[in-house]
């Protein structure tokens, strides 16, 4: 459903904070009658808060007396909702709403993921030790052939492991997280106790019915205990991080699951002033990645970039093996990697019988200067952000990367080496947040609060500065990083294996 009116309602939910002179009690009371009845059928409002939609003609004021609420259901269709003052028609006082519903459906085939919820783990280590047998381990790498050869064969026995052992799956739109391979079978087994009943429709003393009846009710009590048990144990399985995922799902209206369509974008491609509107997948790619990877800014002359860095603040030594096992051991199991790479919970199922491998090919990739291509590559992902009016520019979306899980495991090794000489060593301010240990989001707030606060006590007015820097983790500037690494006193080796 869709409800696109001149309500005639004024309520804080949608109108400017400025309009103080509009929230009266009788306004508001009426404006929660139209609230109450969207709540009831499942509604949310479309077109987003403080657009306004009238210019009074007496006072030229701005307001909002018309409004677009939808179902839930069609929020993830949207991918338009915005009012347009400048086709305002003439001999009235009110601005058109346009509202665009991309329904439009294309056949897709679902393909097949594989299962590692679902799977042996004792089968999957012993077919993968007999492939692992054919491989020599090495103590170390000395060339760049002999690397490609090693993550080769080690690719090959994974993936010749997870075709042969891991079970696969279709993802079914309709696919419950609590849904267990138990339940499957109870299932047949209730459908064809269900067959055999109604054959005997006219017979209501036969036991089957009985039967059928029962089974019935067993399976019913199944689900219950299922759903019961699963979000138990994921609510108690919570920690700092995953506590605003909690957040979000008890929150967050249903979705589509993100099989939201990506419309027809318009945006100026990077270093054209006409707009342009990009239809194929390609040019939709195109727009997203100018959006997302800002250009690299301008080298600075020659003569100023000769600097006398410090000594190093710590001496270099390679990755051990143990800090590859810790590494794992901190890794969430079931977090995405990019497809057709090792995930988190085989790595974790398996670390004892590849890290003779894993061990020696990160090493060399500082010895030999060396990083593959396949472990360079990554794939991005867009997702909507919420809230957006507009969904037909580039930057109502967000990217979400998915790296090779063993790149992700060299790079979280790296990072945790860096973090743990930056805490011993005082390299990062007291008050740099973000990728530290005890210095997350929570913490952030609880600073800001109580700085605040303490300027309350000591009579003191309080003003902040929030800036959303653009891009700043997807278009770091490689040299610039080097630079300020290198002024910060950390090991050379370091600082050009990250270039």
């Amino acid at each position: 459903m869709i409800w696109l009116s001149d309500f005639n309602r004024h309520h804080p939910y949608w109108d400017e904070d400025r309009n103080t002179h509009l929230f009266t009690a009788a306004n508001i009371e009426r404006a929660q009658t139209v609230l109450d009845i969207a709540t009831v059928h499942d509604m949310e409002m479309a077109l987003p808060k403080d657009i306004p939609t009238l210019r009074a003609n007496n006072s030229q004021n701005l307001t909002r007396p018309d409004n677009v609420f939808m179902s839930y259901s069609l929020l993830d269709l949207l991918t338009y909702c915005n009012a347009e003052p400048e086709r305002q028609p003439v001999k009235t006082d009110h601005f058109p709403i346009i509202t665009k519903v991309d329904v439009s459906t294309a056949p897709h085939e679902e393909p097949q993921w594989f299962n590692f919820r679902e799977t042996d783990w004792e089968e999957f280590r012993s077919a993968l030790e007999l492939r692992l047998q054919r491989i020599p381990k090495p103590e170390t790498i000395t060339s760049i052939p002999n690397f490609d050869n090693l993550l080769t064969d080690l690719n090959k026995a994974l993936t010749e492991t997870m075709d042969a052992v891991v079970p696969k799956f279709k993802i079914c739109p309709h696919t419950k997280r609590w849904w267990s391979d138990e339940l499957r079978k109870m299932k047949k087994a209730v459908a064809k106790k269900g067959r055999k009943a109604y054959g005997k429709r006219f017979n209501l003393s036969h036991p089957i019915q009985d039967e059928y009846k029962a089974l019935r009710c067993q399976y019913a009590q199944a689900i219950r205990m299922a759903k019961q048990q699963h979000w138990t144990e994921w609510l108690e399985s919570l920690n700092e991080t995953t506590v605003w995922t909690a957040s979000r799902y008890a929150n967050s209206p249903p979705t589509d699951a993100s099989r939201a369509k990506v419309p027809n974008l318009k945006a100026k491609p990077r270093g054209s002033e006409r707009m342009t509107e990009a239809t194929t997948n390609a040019e939709k790619s195109q727009l997203f990645y100018e959006a997302f990877y800002l250009e690299k800014p301008a080298q600075q002359p020659q003569e100023a970039q000769t600097f006398v860095y410090p000594p190093n603040h710590w001496r270099f030594t390679p990755i051990t093996n143990d800090q590859v096992r810790r590494a794992i051991d901190n890794m969430l199991p079931y977090k995405a990697t990019a497809p057709g790479t090792a995930p988190n919970c085989m790595l974790k199922e398996t670390k004892d019988m590849i890290l003779p491998y894993l061990g020696p090919l990160f090493r060399a990739t500082f010895t030999l200067e060396y990083y593959p291509e396949e472990w360079a590559r990554t794939r991005t992902v867009v997702l909507k952000k919420p809230g957006r009016p507009d969904y037909e520019v580039p930057g109502a979306w967000r990217p979400i990367s998915l790296s090779n899980g063993f790149a992700r495991l060299l790079n979280t090794c790296i990072a945790n080496k860096l973090s743990n000489r930056g805490e011993m060593l005082n390299i990062l301010p007291k008050n740099h947040f973000g990728a530290r240990p005890g210095h997350s989001t929570t913490q952030a707030v609880h600073y800001l609060v109580t700085n605040i606060k303490d300027a309350w006590r000591k009579k003191k007015v309080v003003s902040a500065l929030f800036l959303d820097v653009k891009g700043a983790f997807p278009s770091v500037d490689i040299d610039q990083l080097k630079h300020d690494m290198c002024l910060r006193g950390i090991p050379a080796e370091l600082t050009d294996w990250i270039g």
